[in-house]
């Protein structure tokens, strides 16, 4: 829950516009944060309320006194931050704009996660992206970002609000060992890295970008890897690769002042390291310098976006759940979403490819020349933009393995979205004594029969919504027959593209409730 309209504007009028903290002026790119969140008891009342600047939030929401890194923020030091600057503004009758300094400029980085998001920005189709801008600077970043999207490899690097890109292999196979009949490989394990041989035209992977980024001495096993997926999307057992994905970064000039503002100049750092793939540790090495820069002026509210680079994303599944929302709007199908990402994990990053080190800009204003910083780039700390896909899901199935843990079969009921119920029919293997079914989307799931070797698991039908699932336990191999239908808010997906919010919220469940020492936890049990 947010401050009501007036707390706000006391807030920032007592703060003068600037950061409680850097104690800088960021005109209309800052915050009022909760001191004490709402969830932990804070009130939504100005003695509760802290302005701070996008970069200084990031630092204040994630002081966590189990396990501290670094000099967090205290609730205790931001009230004393506040009371102290405010305390000066008050005294000194200082106003938002200073005589030597320039403030009526708005910059910062941006991650583009979605691959369709990235290729209307860059063509120019505004009507598809939810933010304004008026121009993209043409540079060798942009063009090798048109490259890699021209490499159309929808599977692979679907697009999502994962970072991890996926790919579903053929879904046609009748049972395991019609699947290991087939490829041998994977008897025995239930996966393996990627290899040379999967970055081939006729291979799992056949992208000439990544068989680029293999050719430049980048190890395929660090790309991803191959598991068995027992059950697909309705279908049968299949293989699955989980694989970096690429990500595009652009800076955003925004002119906030009531004038024309043309820009002179980028203010860069020379890069020396020519490397095609670079892990990403720093994006301060390399001398300053400025490249020229003319006839392009900003009048007031317009926007430039400048390519930067681009990433390969960790392989590791990342939600990219935000600090805060600028914007969650909904266009037809599709939630697009821009929000600042703060994360303390060291994310495992690479770039590939031209990069531009932006560190700021020279502005002609007036007649004087303004240097104007941005903050420094890191993946873990940036905005994001991205589009989720708000189709429901069927409900997913798992089963209680004799090594005590959990594991996915894969999505029941596919085939019956609507008002006709359908039968489907599961293949348990021997050592499962339990079975899980999980409603994760945004939508009902009607459950009507639970059979297993024809034994009935339920006395009545059920209605399950998102979060709700049922556990039964069961003895033995068999045949688990489920008989139901699903109502999505919106009609089933038209292809594997449009399943992307669906993997995300299953991640989400199962990070939260599956893991070795903790079976399972909200879960409904149903005697039987």
């Amino acid at each position: 829950m947010s401050f009501p309209l007036n707390v706000k504007e006391d807030a920032l009028v007592n703060a003068a516009r600037r950061c409680c903290l850097c104690r800088r002026y960021k005109g209309v790119g800052v915050e009022v944060h909760h001191i004490i969140q709402v969830a932990d008891g804070g009130a939504n009342e100005l003695d509760n309320a802290i302005v701070l600047c996008f970069d200084c939030h990031c630092a204040a929401g994630h002081y966590n006194p189990r396990h501290p890194r670094g000099s967090k923020y205290r609730p205790d030091e931001l009230i004393r931050h506040r009371d102290r600057w405010n305390k000066s503004v008050e005294e000194a009758g200082k106003q938002p704009l200073g005589e030597d300094e320039f403030s009526g400029y708005y910059s910062r980085h941006l991650i583009c996660l979605d691959i369709n998001a990235t290729r209307d920005l860059i063509k120019l189709n505004k009507d598809e992206i939810p933010f304004r801008y008026d121009y993209i600077m043409e540079n060798d970043v942009l063009r090798f970002m048109a490259g890699v999207l021209d490499d159309d490899l929808p599977f692979a690097w679907a697009d999502s609000s994962d970072l991890t890109g996926h790919y579903w292999g053929d879904g046609a196979y009748k049972s395991l060992e019609d699947f290991y009949e087939q490829h041998p490989e994977f008897k025995g394990q239930r996966s393996r890295p990627l290899v040379d041989e999967d970055i081939m035209d006729k291979g799992l992977v056949p992208s000439k970008t990544i068989r680029k980024i293999v050719d430049s001495g980048f190890n395929p096993a660090e790309l991803g890897n191959v598991r068995v997926q027992e059950y697909g999307c309705g279908e049968g057992p299949t293989y699955f690769v989980e694989m970096r994905r690429p990500l595009f970064v652009f800076a955003e000039l925004r002119n906030t002042s009531a004038e024309s503002i043309r820009l002179s100049g980028l203010i860069v750092r020379n890069d020396h390291d020519l490397a095609y793939v670079q892990k990403f540790n720093t994006w301060e090495d390399g001398e300053l310098s400025l490249i020229p820069y003319a006839n392009l002026s900003l009048e007031p509210g317009e926007v430039l976006l400048v390519p930067e680079c681009t990433l390969l994303s960790s392989i590791s599944h990342d939600s990219m759940e935000t600090e805060f929302q600028e914007l969650s709007g909904e266009r037809m199908e599709q939630n697009e979403i821009i929000g600042f990402r703060s994360s303390t994990i060291e994310d495992d990053f690479y770039r590939f490819g031209p990069v531009l080190k932006l560190e700021g800009f020279d502005l002609e204003v007036g007649h004087e020349i303004k240097s104007v910083p941005i903050h420094k780039f890191t993946p873990s700390k940036c905005y994001v933009y991205y589009r989720a896909w708000m189709c429901g899901s069927c409900p997913h199935l798992y089963v209680f393995d004799n090594h005590g843990s959990w594991r996915y079969l894969g999505e029941i009921l596919s085939e019956y979205g609507g008002e006709n119920s359908g039968r489907e029919e599961i293949f348990i293997p021997e050592g499962i004594s339990k079975i899980h079914i999980v409603e994760t989307d945004f939508e009902t799931s009607h459950i009507e029969e639970i059979e297993f070797n024809g034994k009935s698991l339920i006395k009545s039908p059920f209605l399950m919504t998102q979060g709700d699932s049922i556990e039964l336990e069961i003895h033995g191999e068999g045949t688990l027959c489920v008989v139901g239908r699903y109502q999505a808010r919106i009609e089933r997906p038209r292809n594997y593209l449009q399943l992307r919010q669906k993997i995300s919220l299953r991640h989400a469940y199962e990070v939260a409730n599956f893991s070795l020492a903790n079976e399972s936890k909200a879960m409904l049990h149903i005697e039987h």
